[in-house]
């Protein structure tokens, strides 16, 4: 791949082209090393939350080690975290993990893998029907194709680039549904180089309360009605991807969870030059109230997921490898949702920020947020006082 690039004549190139070309050529710089190890300090005020941009941060404090080790046809990656002074309001701190590790191994054009990662299955940036990083990695085995473009079958060639993944996983013990088990299948077909759509599926099967007795009772939790999970949570969706131009992107998602459904639309808009790339998103999903996506609720948010949330938002990408994004978004929460069943909160906005960039011979991420709750009085129907929270979070982390 490299002496193939070194060969292309960039001159002839416009800036969206030269960009991604040098984008291209530092990857695949990257992913020549045989073993990478990193170390990362992390600190925060408060729970920052950002989905699709940026990164969480669920501890005040936090130090991170990893390695990576990469082979001809396998690759190990050991990652752990230390941390103290959790933020969750859950019940069940994870303050030592083993988060992005993972063993893979691949056989023909399959690869075979075991880790306690995040997953996301779907479009979108900011939310999905499915995975998303919302929620804590899982603990999975997965069997996924390594090379979509290859045909399953001749007869299948019409059909384009195909990828499946099988997924067999297990909630950590500090997700809110502790040591639930998942069984999920995703399969994604591109006939068109604009458009491409993809199937999910998972069932869910819970095995243990969603937060502990001694919680509910005594704790920070006592003052909600809880209603609680169903045994078994089935969740199919489909979502698609149209490339409306070479700048343009819409994309949408419906999903039926236990007979409930929701669905989301978005829209990208990607421009670049030489020196900068630049993308627009703007984002809008609707769910039922009792619809039970506890695969990617936040873990640290007590009051479920919203019913309705909209998202504008924009990142920038420079040359020099320093990133700038910017969002903004609100979340309407109903009365009833499958977390609980009052719940005082009615609106969440929030804006949120992020910067990264080079520094002492590593990356550092620096992220805000600020939020503005809108707190129901004790009147049903009635709107009470605003709440104020913000939170920041730098991270820093060396690699060789």
């Amino acid at each position: 791949l490299l002496s193939d690039l070194a060969n292309i004549n960039t001159a002839s190139m416009n800036d969206s082209q030269l960009f991604a070309y040098l984008r291209v050529i530092s990857a695949a710089n990257y992913a020549k090393t045989s073993g990478i190890k990193a170390f990362s300090l992390a600190a925060s005020s408060d729970p920052v939350t950002s989905n699709g941009f940026g990164r969480h941060y669920q501890q005040q404090a936090e130090v991170g080690i990893s390695t990576d080790f990469i082979g001809k046809n396998w690759a190990v990656g050991i990652n752990k975290q230390l941390s103290t002074d959790s933020h969750y309001s859950n019940g069940y701190e994870a303050n030592n993990s083993w988060d992005g590790s993972y063993a893979a191994y691949t056989v023909g054009n399959w690869v075979l893998s075991a880790a306690q990662q995040q997953l996301w299955w779907g479009p979108a940036y900011d939310s999905s029907a499915n995975f998303s990083n919302t929620g804590r990695p899982l603990k999975a085995l997965q069997l996924s194709r390594l090379n979509s473009n290859t045909p399953l079958l001749s007869v299948l060639e019409p059909l384009g680039a195909v990828n499946i993944q099988l997924l067999l996983a297990e909630q950590p013990g500090s997700a809110l549904l502790r040591h639930a088990k998942v069984l999920a299948a995703r399969v994604n077909i591109k006939p068109l180089s604009q458009f491409e759509f993809a199937i999910s599926a998972s069932q869910l099967h819970s095995v243990n309360n969603i937060v502990p007795a001694d919680a509910i009772q005594n704790g920070p939790l006592s003052e909600y009605s809880y209603t609680f999970p169903a045994g078994r949570i089935n969740s199919v969706s489909l979502d698609g991807r149209y490339s409306i131009n070479s700048n343009t992107a819409a994309y949408t998602e419906v999903s039926l969870n236990n007979g409930n459904a929701g669905w989301l639309a978005g829209a990208e808009y990607l421009i670049a030059n030489h020196h900068l790339q630049a993308m627009l998103v703007a984002e809008y999903k609707e769910v039922a109230d009792k619809m039970q996506q506890w695969q990617s609720l936040q873990h640290d948010n007590p009051f479920g997921q919203p019913a309705k949330r909209w998202l504008v938002g924009s990142e920038l990408h420079y040359r020099d490898g320093s990133s700038i994004y910017v969002n903004l978004s609100q979340a309407s929460f109903s009365e009833n949702t499958a977390l609980v069943a009052t719940i005082p909160l009615n609106k969440r906005s929030q804006l949120a920020a992020g910067y990264q960039t080079k520094f002492v011979n590593g990356l550092l991420s620096i992220d805000a947020q600020i939020s503005r709750d809108t707190i129901r009085s004790g009147e049903a129907g009635q709107v009470g006082d605003a709440d104020f929270s913000q939170g920041i979070a730098v991270r820093w982390e060396y690699r060789w």
